[in-house]
């Protein structure tokens, strides 16, 4: 998978979970010593993950992984579920991780200090895009996912425009109808086109209007009426 599909799916599905999970939390976790052995940093992440499963039985978690200058691995993480810090820092130390826990809302709750669904984003993928331009870091599997935190993006198409739309609907007509007969595309066009696009969810439907002002024009009108959607 390419950086920036890889990317995209990361921020879909942190933005799903936040969006289900509205007291969700966003941390990182450093090691007590350097961890430079990636097998070890994963050994002891999913011990950690089994002390929060055990907590939590209905956390979801996602996140990536970041190799410091220095070599050594630390990891960034959204969990759906709040957790507490005096708790966490305890249990993680039992699991080879240092003491130092950084915590904070996702969205702002109470007064607590916030980092925000978009902050979120760009504060996770940036390390993802960082550790892709390492070399040291090839073939590591740099993004995780537990609990059932990552968001489908079935029969996702990086194509922007009506190309990606068209393919996508394409593939829903067949599967519902069956083959799609050539005399018979002009009549079905329209028919494609929103099956396509009704299937995505509001992120790839915002990707794909933002990106595309053909796209634009045709989901919500010459005008841009939001009212009139469909001028097939």
């Amino acid at each position: 998978m390419s950086r920036s599909k890889t990317a995209f799916a990361l921020g879909h599905s942190i933005r799903e979970l936040t969006r289900r999970h509205p007291t969700a939390i966003v941390g990182s976790a450093t090691f007590a010593e350097n961890i430079t052995d990636v097998k070890e940093a994963h050994r002891r992440w999913r011990n950690l993950l089994g002390r929060i499963d055990r907590a939590k039985p209905q956390a979801k978690l996602c996140g990536v992984w970041e190799r410091q200058k220095r070599g050594a691995w630390h990891v960034h993480y959204v969990c759906s579920e709040p957790l507490s810090v005096e708790w966490l820092r305890k249990v993680a130390m039992e699991c080879g991780f240092g003491p130092q826990m950084r915590l904070e809302f996702v969205a702002m709750r109470n007064g607590y200090r916030a980092r925000g669904v978009d902050g979120t984003v760009q504060y996770l993928c940036k390390y993802l895009a960082k550790d892709l331009d390492d070399d040291e870091s090839e073939g590591v599997r740099l993004v995780f996912y537990h609990g059932g935190a990552r968001a489908s993006v079935v029969r996702f198409s990086w194509l922007r425009g009506f190309a990606g739309i068209y393919r996508r609907g394409r593939a829903i007509y067949s599967e519902v109808f069956g083959p799609l007969e050539p005399k018979r595309l002009h009549s079905t066009l329209s028919v494609i086109m929103r099956l396509g696009f009704e299937d995505m969810d509001d992120d790839e439907r915002w990707l794909f209007v933002s990106t595309s002002p053909l796209v634009r024009r045709w989901w919500y009108g010459p005008d841009g009426d939001p009212s009139s959607p469909f001028p097939f």
